[in-house]
C-alpha cells in the first residue's frame, strides 16, 4: 500500500484495523451495504531534477508530511461522483469514457478509468496541499491519483502489489496530464 508498514506486532494490528474498515456492514433493514475502499498518499518534494525528469533524466524525490485521503464507496449506477473537500464541490462523470475535468475530480476520474469498475461515490480531501486556495506545489494531483488508484484496487480486491499499483497510478497520471506528468 501507500502507507509505511510497521514490523512486528503493530503490523498485524494495523492490518486488522484496515481490514475491519473495509468489511461489508449491515444496514438496519438487513441489506448488505457495499464495502468502501480508503487510501492515503503523501505529497512529494523534488530534491533534484524537477524539470529534467520531464525529458527522461533522473530525479530525486522525497515524501512530505502532507497527505491526501480518498474514500471510495461503490454505487449501483455507472457514474462517478467525486466530492472534493478542498475545492468545496461535487462533480459527476457520467461514465468511464467521460472527458476528465480539472482538479480532484479529474485526478480521481483518471484513476477510476484505469483501476475502477462500475459506479462509485468518492470523497477526497486534498486540503493539506493548499493554503487557502493557493497550491503548495507538493504534488497534489499525483497524490490524489495514487490514493484513488490504491482505493479502487483495494475495493476490487486486487492484491497489495506495489509494482502493479505504481504502474496503474502512472497510467492514470498519463491519462490525466496527457502524458506530461513527471511520474515522481
Amino acid at each position: 500500500g501507500l502507507r509505511p508498514r510497521r514490523r512486528g506486532g503493530a503490523a498485524g494490528a494495523t492490518r486488522g484495523r484496515e481490514s475491519a474498515r473495509l468489511r461489508p456492514r449491515w444496514r438496519g433493514d438487513g441489506a448488505r451495504m457495499p464495502a468502501a475502499g480508503c487510501a492515503t498518499a503523501p505529497g512529494k518534494l523534488f530534491l533534484t531534477g524537477e524539470w529534467a525528469v520531464l525529458v527522461g533524466a533522473p530525479a530525486t524525490v522525497a515524501a512530505v508530511d502532507r497527505r491526501v485521503v480518498v474514500r471510495v464507496t461503490p454505487t449501483t449506477g455507472l457514474a462517478l461522483e467525486v466530492e472534493s473537500r478542498a475545492e468545496g464541490r461535487t462533480r459527476t462523470l457520467a461514465d468511464r469514457t467521460a472527458v476528465l475535468p480539472d482538479g480532484d475530480a479529474g485526478a480521481v476520474g483518471a484513476a477510476w478509468q484505469v483501476a475502477g469498475s462500475g459506479g462509485a461515490r468518492v470523497v477526497v480531501d486534498s486540503s493539506p496541499f493548499l493554503i487557502g486556495e493557493r497550491k503548495l506545489g507538493l504534488g497534489r494531483s499525483a497524490a490524489v491519483i495514487a490514493a484513488a488508484t490504491a482505493a479502487f484496487r483495494r475495493l476490487a480486491g486486487a492484491p497489495s502489489d506495489a509494482v502493479a499499483l505504481r504502474h496503474a497510478a502512472l497510467a492514470a497520471t498519463a491519462r490525466f496530464q496527457a502524458g506530461r506528468g513527471s511520474g515522481g
